[in-house]
């Protein structure tokens, strides 16, 4: 009797494109993938389909509901976890001038030829490029950036291709993920994490500085967040020890505790200011938090800021840089440390406890912008009163 193993080989022999490299005539359907005699063939065939780019993900999400098969609707709904498949530049084709070399024979038995790969890949028994199919080898590369994580992803993403914007931007999140200690000795960390940001920008020297600062954003903004998590004391040499671009990160950690250590009734923004100044100075949080407050994780409330209306009123309009804020989109970037502390806590403030600072009309135009954009998203002006906040007031939680 013919082994089952062998006759799922001889069967993806069989059927074109399936087995050896040879593409496809045409994509398979759902249907015709199920009704394939052989369980580890429909795999294959499902494996071949998705990255022949064949489906958007909305017909492959119709699909995954379809199949009876539970294997194969199983797998077909992990497809659906790596949505940058299906992006429009992804599809595209794409020329190079590697040798693709031959993938382990081993690969051509199982039920997916890429997870195979992927995993001799990391043994260095293997490289991705001998995928035939242009998406699957930049797939590979990404997923193989992933297992090899902080520490040596980063040359499998220059090589992932169209996918490579993508992949960047998860080795971003994993180096922020890897956050040191806060202590003295923990300095010689933050460095090395700087010298590790500095070795992505010049990965990504041809992308405009907009997009650069876009990805080490998200390496600064994950590593803030994943240190300060809860209120502690931090060694001040951290601020000179990490490079300006993490500046704006750490001053809105340093914000959102502060925020959520004062009494009631709150003191003015510019007490609160000062406050935050003297935590950056002193590595001390001045007013400790009566419960625990967690920095949010995100993604979460989605806020952004439009500031089109504020400079309606300005002579000549105005235009602010953005930096990223945690995991929730955006908010302005001051140019001054003033402009940034009050920016900072006007932010927490709006997500921790009801606004009741009366000076935020007539501070300088970004911190005014900053406040009118978050005004927007509260439904309401941010128009505040050095008042106790009443029964009835709405209050912002951070997103969970």
């Amino acid at each position: 009797m013919v082994s089952r193993t062998l006759a799922s080989t001889l069967l993806l022999a069989l059927l074109p494109g399936l087995g050896c490299g040879v593409e496809p005539a045409e994509p398979a359907t759902p249907a015709a993938i199920e009704a394939l005699p052989d369980p580890v063939a429909r795999l294959r065939a499902l494996e071949r389909a998705v990255y022949s780019g064949a489906w958007t993900l909305d017909e492959l999400d119709a699909a995954c509901d379809t199949f009876a098969d539970g294997e194969l609707a199983e797998a077909c709904r992990r497809y659906l976890g790596r949505p940058h498949l299906f992006r429009g530049a992804a599809l595209e084709g794409r020329e190079d001038a590697r040798s693709r070399g031959a993938c382990p024979s081993s690969c051509e038995q199982g039920p997916s030829r890429l997870d195979c790969v992927v995993d001799a890949s990391v043994s260095a028994d293997a490289s991705c490029d001998c995928l035939d199919q242009p998406l699957a080898r930049d797939e590979c590369w990404f997923r193989l950036a992933q297992a090899r994580g902080a520490d040596g992803g980063l040359p499998a993403c220059l090589a992932a291709g169209k996918l490579k914007g993508p992949c960047l931007h998860h080795h971003a999140e994993a180096l922020g993920g890897e956050c040191p200690p806060l202590d003295s000795e923990g300095l010689e960390g933050w460095a090395a994490l700087s010298s590790r940001v500095g070795e992505l920008e010049a990965a990504v020297g041809h992308w405009d500085d907009f997009e650069r600062r876009q990805l080490t954003d998200v390496v600064w903004a994950g590593a803030m967040r994943c240190a300060f998590q809860h209120p502690v004391d931090f060694d001040p040499g951290l601020i000179a020890s990490v490079p300006p671009g993490a500046l704006p990160h750490l001053r809105a950690a340093l914000a959102w505790h502060t925020v959520a250590g004062l009494g009631d009734p709150a003191p003015t923004l510019d007490e609160a200011a000062a406050l935050l100044a003297a935590y950056e100075t002193s590595g001390r949080l001045q007013a400790t938090p009566e419960s625990p407050v967690q920095l949010p994780a995100g993604p979460g409330d989605g806020w952004a800021w439009d500031n089109a209306a504020y400079c309606q009123r300005l002579a000549g309009g105005c235009a602010f840089p953005a930096v990223r804020y945690f995991a929730m989109g955006k908010r302005l970037l001051g140019e001054r440390a003033e402009d940034e502390r009050r920016i900072c806590l006007l932010e927490a403030a709006a997500r921790l406890r009801p606004c009741d600072w009366d000076e935020v009309v007539g501070l300088s135009p970004v911190v005014g912008a900053d406040a009118l954009g978050l005004g927007s998203f509260l439904g309401e002006p941010l128009v505040c009163r050095q008042a106790p906040a009443s029964d009835d007031a709405e209050v912002v939680s951070p997103p969970p």
